[in-house]
């Protein structure tokens, strides 16, 4: 029987039921980021082939998951970010060339710049957080990676919306000093 105490043991030693598991338990998750990111770029079959791909990669690179890194539901949510991401600029990508193939060009070009310039301040952000006390990055992460809802997120942690706005607050408050003495240090 597979079930949250063991599935991820279970999919590393590549049990389909395992696999399974994970579809029915994080389907929603992964469907409504997808729907989030994706948006009005695409059909709700380009997400459903999106949210497919996504439990694809997930089988074929489950070796790469480490629990000590994240939990499992911040690791998939990861990859599905991205994988929404490329989805996304794949869509535009298609549209803009059947509309004029000049501009897809300088597009892709673009995309490609700050797409690198996104990861860069991605990671530095996600050092940053791992300083942080752990409800702080977690109501980070939900808010401005998930876009998930303060109420929700004061349901979720049993806070007061007050108190969200005011840790989310805190949190953007040390972030931004970070980067910025960060950039006069590399000047």
């Amino acid at each position: 029987m597979i079930d949250e105490t063991n599935f991820i043991q279970k999919l590393k030693e590549n049990d389909k039921d395992a696999l399974q598991y994970v579809i029915d338990s994080f389907a929603p998750l992964t469907f409504t980021i997808c729907q989030n990111i994706i948006g009005e770029f695409g059909s709700l079959e380009d997400i459903e082939e999106c949210v497919s791909d996504i439990f694809i990669f997930l089988w074929e690179n489950k070796h790469k998951y480490s629990q000590e890194k994240s939990s499992f539901k911040t690791w998939l949510s990861v990859i599905a970010k991205y994988k929404s991401l490329d989805f996304r600029r794949k869509l535009i990508k298609k549209s803009n060339f059947e509309s004029n193939v000049e501009d897809t060009n300088f597009i892709a070009s673009n995309d490609i710049e700050n797409e690198l310039l996104s990861k860069e301040l991605n990671s530095k952000i996600m050092l940053l957080l791992n300083n942080l006390k752990t409800i702080d990055k977690q109501l980070f992460i939900k808010r401005y990676f998930f876009n998930q809802t303060i109420e929700d997120m004061a349901k979720e942690f049993n806070l007061t919306r007050q108190a969200v706005d005011n840790r989310l607050y805190r949190t953007r408050k040390i972030l931004k000093e970070n980067l910025i003495y960060e950039d006069k240090e590399v000047l």
